[in-house]
């Protein structure tokens, strides 16, 4: 009896912990890639990496792969396949305002 209610205890603090800290669970066991609930939006940048004045954005992708062929897409319909002058992101996770810019769980390309 003891190891049943242990074992709900330990349920339930699972379940209440993803619940309230999806942006934790993620870090904790998708540190650099998306989770399973998280959307992964395209940056590029034309004219080079962070350049915030000239940065088409995406629509949300489940997943990095799409994320990537999106930006190469966007790279080759400029003239510039190879990223020789531009460059991209996959922002992943959901995005919130902090300071006037979009900041998402993390980046990678």
């Amino acid at each position: 009896m003891r190891f049943v209610i242990l074992a709900l205890v330990v349920v339930c603090v699972i379940a209440v912990t993803v619940a309230v800290q999806p942006k934790w669970v993620a870090n904790t066991f998708w540190a650099h890639k998306p989770a399973p609930w998280e959307p992964v939006t395209p940056h590029y940048y034309p004219t080079g990496v962070q350049n915030f004045d000239n940065v088409r954005r995406g629509p949300p992708f489940r997943t990095l792969n799409e994320c990537r062929d999106w930006a190469y897409a966007e790279a080759k319909r400029d003239g510039n396949p190879g990223f020789m002058q531009g460059d991209y992101e996959c922002a992943i996770g959901y995005p919130w305002f902090s300071g006037g810019e979009l900041i998402y769980r993390t980046k990678t390309e």
